[in-house]
């Protein structure tokens, strides 16, 4: 066996050096175990199979050793990797967190995430990253809506911003300009319609001063004409106790000059202010009207006079003064000193030429004529009293005839009429008129003013207001307005046309407002 070729485990083991200990091992496990081992060729081979296994575990100790080498490498290699990507993560965790606390995120969350470990705590600051980035998205497509950009070029919102800014002002500057030179536009006019205004305030006043002056020349042109109609016998008047009325009413000079210095110059007012002046004016009308239709009934009835029973007299407690031995003057002055006599006439005016935008408020106050009587032999004269503008009513002009006042002292009537230039003092239709004022008066009961409902057409006084009225009487507001001594206007105020009283009071006598 020794000269032919070397066995099969003497192959390929001289190619590696085998360690010491590797071959003292096998040899030493050879050794032991050879009495184990049959045949003489294996006692022979002992040494070539303790070369070949040493050899063999030598080559596979080394294989571990360069495994083992790389796998150090590779280990080396990944803790530095490791500990670049735990510095990179370091940086990040710090980063977003200055960023969640530049942005205003909870405090809470911010520093649950600090208690946290790095590994953890780098995805909840990434998740809050997150949610910070989609609300700077949608607060970026709000300004893109707010600027009506509806294609995004990828440009800065702070420039979109800064151009849209830029124009808001240019345009803001415009119309700053544009409503400067309106504003002074407004206060030049304003100053200009101020100016007109004192100029028209001085007409109206000049406009009223004239208004006044014509009044009295209407007033003493009434008086002429009432005293013309006297009977030419003047009842104690004369020119010459009215030299001024006369001269006035003579004069055609004084029309012409008020109605001259009208026409100079024309005020414009509002068709609503000219329509209740036309009102007023025809409501004058109507009662100056009235009243001498009045006058022509007393004229009327003194004319038929009547002889009354003594019987009839003393029956309704009358005491009449014997009115037959007066005679016609000393008639006329002891009934003017009993009574007041009230006379209304329509007057004439002189032409005044108006427009529909001027206005004429004309005073509804007229001359009452009252003739003075004689105490102790002396005259005492009385001036006339202003005529009243308003329209009498039914009652007051069905008991204006002649009025009846009651004498305190001895229950003693005495008979007030209206007197005439004839001899008669009243007639039986006066006499019957007084006489049921007196029965009037002595069934009426103290409760106030007597009022009549404008809905249930009811009479009533203020005690039996809950009795006899409906207590729904409704009223409209009239308007009132305060100017100042410069003729502007200070304040205006609504209030009730039937008591003038304010819109916060519920009620008058009569009824409750609505």
């Amino acid at each position: 066996m020794n000269h032919h070729a070397p066995a099969p485990t003497l192959q390929h083991y001289t190619a590696f050096r085998t360690d010491d200990d590797i071959q003292g091992a096998v040899t030493q496990f050879l050794e032991d175990e050879s009495h184990v081992l049959q045949g003489k060729t294996i006692h022979e081979g002992i040494g070539e199979i303790s070369q070949w296994l040493g050899g063999m575990i030598q080559q596979e100790r080394e294989g571990w050793a360069y495994k083992i080498k790389m796998s150090m490498q590779e280990i080396e290699n990944h803790r530095r990797e490791a500990l670049k990507v735990q510095s990179v993560i370091q940086d990040c965790g710090r980063q977003l967190h200055l960023i969640s606390e530049c942005c205003n995120m909870d405090t809470k969350t911010l520093a649950d995430i600090e208690q946290e470990e790095a590994k953890k705590a780098l995805p909840m600051y990434i998740e809050c990253v997150t949610d910070l980035i989609n609300s700077l998205v949608e607060d970026r497509l709000e300004c893109l809506q707010v600027l009506h950009i509806k294609y995004n070029d990828g440009s800065s919102i702070c420039k979109m911003l800064k151009s849209y800014i830029q124009e808001t002002q240019v345009n803001a500057d415009n119309t700053r300009i544009d409503l400067t030179m309106r504003m002074e536009a407004l206060e030049q006019k304003n100053k200009e319609l101020t100016s007109e205004v004192r100029k028209l305030q001085k007409q109206v006043n000049n406009k009223q001063q004239d208004l006044d002056r014509l009044t009295n020349i209407l007033q003493s042109v009434t008086e002429e004409k009432i005293l013309g109609k006297k009977g030419g016998k003047h009842n104690g008047y004369s020119e010459s106790m009215f030299p001024s009325i006369y001269d006035r009413a003579s004069s055609p000079n004084s029309i012409r000059s008020y109605a001259s210095s009208r026409d100079d110059k024309d005020i414009k007012i509002t068709k609503e202010k000219l329509k209740k002046i036309k009102h007023s004016a025809k409501k004058l009308e109507n009662s100056l009207q009235d009243a001498l239709s009045q006058i022509d009934q007393f004229r009327k009835g003194s004319e038929s006079t009547m002889k009354y029973s003594h019987a009839s007299m003393i029956a309704h407690n009358m005491k009449i003064r014997p009115l037959h031995a007066r005679t016609a003057s000393s008639s006329d002055t002891e009934s003017m000193r009993d009574g007041n006599t009230t006379i209304r006439r329509q007057l004439p005016q002189p032409p005044i030429q108006t427009n529909d935008n001027q206005e004429l408020e004309v005073s509804a106050h007229t001359n009452v004529l009252q003739t003075p009587g004689k105490e102790g032999g002396k005259e005492n004269e009385r001036p006339p009293p202003a005529m009243k503008s308003k329209q009498p009513s039914k009652s007051k002009r069905r008991y204006q005839d002649s009025t009846v006042s009651r004498d305190s002292g001895d229950g003693s009537v005495q008979l007030r009429g209206d007197k005439t230039n004839t001899n008669h003092s009243c007639t039986f239709r006066t006499l019957v008129r007084s006489l049921d004022e007196i029965r009037t008066r002595k069934s009426y009961k103290k409760g106030g003013k007597v009022s009549k409902c404008l809905r249930c057409q009811k009479l009533f006084t203020l005690n039996d207001n809950h009795k006899k009225a409906c207590r729904y009487h409704s009223r409209n507001k009239e308007r009132r307005e305060e100017y100042t001594n410069k003729g502007k206007l200070s304040r205006v105020n609504y209030v009730w046309q039937c008591c003038h009283q304010g819109g916060d009071n519920p009620g008058c006598c009569y009824g409750h407002h609505l």
